[in-house]
């Protein structure tokens, strides 16, 4: 239910939210939890590349640590 209300209200999931903004426990726990580690935000940014680009290394770390998809391309 949280994330469709993030979605509805924002245009975003919680793990874009937490990795455009750094909150690094946050996208552990939604890692975790099975998150969807490929999703792109709506101009089709993977949530791994907005975490490196804001320079959120921890995020980065956690995405690699749980065997995300490190060769996802944009759109």
């Amino acid at each position: 239910k949280l994330q469709y209300q993030l979605e509805k209200l924002r245009g975003r999931t919680a793990l874009i939210a937490a990795c455009e903004e750094g909150h690094t426990e946050i996208a552990k726990l939604l890692i975790r939890k099975s998150a969807n580690t490929d999703i792109q935000d709506k101009n089709g940014y993977p949530a791994l590349i907005l975490a490196y680009f804001g320079g959120h290394t921890g995020i980065v770390k956690v995405f690699v640590e749980n065997n995300a998809n490190i060769n996802i391309q944009d759109w």
